[in-house]
């Protein structure tokens, strides 16, 4: 195989790489940093508990993965369960949103909320309170919230390592690399194949 082929070859898995890399992120920041504590917020149908959690800046990016068990059967219909959490530090709340689940699968049986991601801005004894629609009971079984430290976010530094990796590779394949043989029989087969 010539130089020319592996250039080629090394140009596609670069700009594979540049292609794929914007896909894996959603899933590093989910699990990225370090859990810090899991809470459980409802336990097999029951009330709404709020949970005290110890939180300073050299924490931030915190992450709050709320997971909720799921039972579509008590219900009819394909029907949400919408809430409002919010963290309190000395009864003000400094960060407030909104989470929500769906069950439209009777073989549902667990649901993730998108990761919520905050700063707080000083240490202190944090009050994480949920509240919830006046369905939810109907869907949630139960309900955690996994809090995470040091949560890693797309930087412009991701960006531009999926720009360069889509530019190199693109310059590899049509600049300094040559289709090797066997990818070229393999698609002169297929266009004759179309052809027949």
């Amino acid at each position: 195989m010539r130089a020319a082929h592996l250039i080629w070859l090394l140009g596609s898995v670069v700009a594979s790489v540049g292609l794929l890399l914007p896909f894996a992120h959603p899933f590093r920041e989910d699990y990225s940093g370090r859990s810090i504590e899991t809470y459980l917020v409802r336990d097999n149908y029951g009330p709404l508990r709020s949970f005290a959690i110890d939180l300073d800046p050299e924490m931030n990016p915190v992450g709050f993965r709320v997971t909720a068990k799921v039972d579509r059967s008590r219900i009819s219909g394909p029907r949400g369960s919408g809430y409002r959490g919010r963290l309190y530090l000395d009864n003000v709340a400094v960060v407030t949103h909104t989470f929500s689940f769906m069950a439209d699968k009777e073989d549902a049986k667990t649901s993730v909320a998108p990761l919520q991601v905050f700063n707080v801005q000083s240490a202190g004894r944090y009050q994480y309170v949920v509240v919830g629609s006046v369905n939810e009971n109907q869907l949630v079984r139960s309900l955690e919230v996994n809090a995470r430290r040091n949560v890693k976010l797309l930087s412009w530094w991701d960006t531009l390592l999926w720009t360069a990796c889509l530019m190199v590779g693109g310059w590899l394949i049509t600049v300094l690399g040559e289709k090797p043989p066997f990818i070229q029989r393999y698609e002169d087969e297929a266009r004759a194949r179309q052809l027949d």
